[in-house]
């Protein structure tokens, strides 16, 4: 009886680590910290989407 609450548990830890459902959605903004850089890409970059101009991010 035990195992299966801790494993019921466990579970329901991740799902709720997973899903993020009690953060409010923030409509319109942009989340910095998801980005690896603020500038310019370089030419040819594969990752350009991973960049942000100074512009952008103010």
């Amino acid at each position: 009886m035990i195992a299966e609450v801790a494993a019921l548990g466990a579970v329901a830890a991740a799902a709720s680590a997973r899903w993020n459902w009690w953060r409010p959605a923030i409509a319109g903004g942009m989340p910095a910290l998801m980005y690896h850089k603020i500038g310019y890409y370089p030419p040819g970059s594969r990752l350009a989407k991973l960049w942000v101009t100074p512009e952008d991010f103010r």
